[in-house]
């Protein structure tokens, strides 16, 4: 005796799935034995098995808050990097600036303490740049806003002179020494420079 029950089930409808079973239960023995009937499922044995399918879709192609938290966390942190690092490139470029315009500062004065004249300090011609001694000047500005005209940060400057002069060897000759201070975003800087300057004659 053979037992058979159809559904039938077209595309990828919710229909219940085929199932044929066939069984022999003849006593004979020549045909298969209950426990060894065939079975044949071609959809899962669910009747909804494509909404089951979609569920498991869905949850695993959403994010969580956890997840949208961890990844604007993410995006903060990278943003906050690029400012940190484009402050710190801004303010390398302002020092930078900063030292070029003190050191145009500090040569503008070493090129007027070798280019002043006359100086023949054994005739006591001497002009008031290579005054022995330590002269200090304030306010001078290292930085104008080219925009408004105001000095930004400014400095000071002083010129120490100091005599190398040898009268048994008719060698005359003044060491200025110039050193510009300034400060900028709460550190101060120095530049320094030296020169030495021969008589005339």
């Amino acid at each position: 005796m053979i037992w058979k029950r159809r559904g039938l089930v077209r595309g990828f409808s919710s229909a219940a799935p085929v199932l044929v079973i066939q069984a022999k239960l003849e006593k004979s023995g020549k045909g298969p034995r209950r426990d060894r009937a065939c079975v044949k499922i071609n959809r899962n044995c669910s009747s909804r098995p494509f909404a089951r399918r979609r569920g498991i879709f869905n949850a695993a192609a959403a994010f969580s808050l956890i997840e949208t938290m961890v990844g604007l966390m993410m995006l903060v942190i990278a943003a906050s990097s690029i400012f940190f690092a484009y402050s710190q490139a801004n303010r390398i470029a302002s020092v930078a600036r900063l030292y070029t315009e003190g050191q145009f500062i500090v040569q503008s004065q070493i090129n007027t303490i070798q280019s002043d004249s006359p100086f023949i300090p054994q005739s006591s011609e001497i002009p008031t740049e290579l005054t022995l001694g330590v002269t200090s000047t304030t306010g001078i500005p290292v930085y104008v806003d080219p925009a408004t005209g105001n000095t930004v940060v400014s400095g000071s400057m002083t010129t120490t002179v100091t005599n190398l002069s040898h009268a048994s060897l008719s060698e005359y000759a003044y060491q200025a020494t110039v050193q510009l201070n300034y400060a900028y975003r709460g550190r101060s800087y120095q530049i320094i420079e030296s020169t030495v300057r021969g008589s005339d004659q």
